[in-house]
């Protein structure tokens, strides 16, 4: 659908969809960036642990953490 555009002269419509605040707010980016490091260290220490169990390099472990940044892009 297309977006109204507003009334021409006069007061613009205020309560439609036209004049809402876009973007995130600074609380929801706070939040999302601490969930993403919190994600990426959990991820980071199973990596760790798992290729360490496996015997591998640590060109191994950044083989898979390439691995899971490509899966999750």
């Amino acid at each position: 659908m297309r977006k109204r555009t507003p009334r021409r002269g006069g007061i613009p419509p205020r309560h439609s969809s036209v004049h809402k605040p876009k973007g995130v707010s600074m609380e929801q980016s706070t939040i999302n960036s601490i969930a993403k490091a919190v994600i990426t260290a959990r991820v980071d220490k199973a990596v760790k642990n798992r290729v360490a169990a496996r015997g591998g390099t640590a060109a191994d472990e950044v083989k898979v953490k390439k691995a899971i940044a490509k899966l999750l892009a």
